[in-house]
């Protein structure tokens, strides 16, 4: 169910970039957008659009919780609206914010890494023998032969 609702919140990532191109992107640098756009995309929502308003809070969540997003938080400049256009300068607190949960979140990245590459590795390494000890080969005993046989 957890791949399920992954991919449902990617199609509403992808829905939001079509229907707002000027604010939302699927690649490249992502822009800070304006607190509150939430309530700016739900009214644009008709019948006829694929998506619920809560898919789109929960995309938003992930949209901005996502490295791309925080980035372009951290490098300060404007907050867009759904058309693109500036509509206040990001804050100190803002930038600030973006940075720890960058910092966070890279935290957790490396440690699920680094615990998948210890659950992969193998349990204990084949010790290497600098001077193994000379065995002597082993000797084939020649085959003994019944007595029954030799009376014959």
């Amino acid at each position: 169910m957890q791949s399920q609702q992954k991919t449902d919140l990617k199609t509403v990532i992808e829905f939001l970039a079509n229907k707002f191109p000027q604010s939302f992107s699927i690649k490249g640098a992502a822009k800070p957008l304006k607190i509150g756009i939430f309530n700016d995309i739900a009214a644009e929502l008709t019948d006829e659009d694929p998506v619920s308003k809560t898919q789109v809070r929960h995309a938003l969540r992930r949209y901005t919780n996502s490295w791309r997003y925080l980035e372009a938080v951290e490098k300060g400049g404007m907050r867009v609206d759904l058309v693109g256009a500036d509509v206040e300068a990001l804050t100190n607190e803002h930038i600030e914010h973006a940075k720890s949960q960058l910092a966070e979140s890279k935290a957790k990245f490396d440690e699920k890494r680094k615990a998948a590459a210890k659950k992969d590795a193998p349990k204990r390494p084949a010790k290497s023998v600098k001077n193994p000890p000379k065995r002597k080969p082993k000797t084939e005993k020649a085959p003994q032969k019944n007595l029954s046989q030799l009376k014959n």
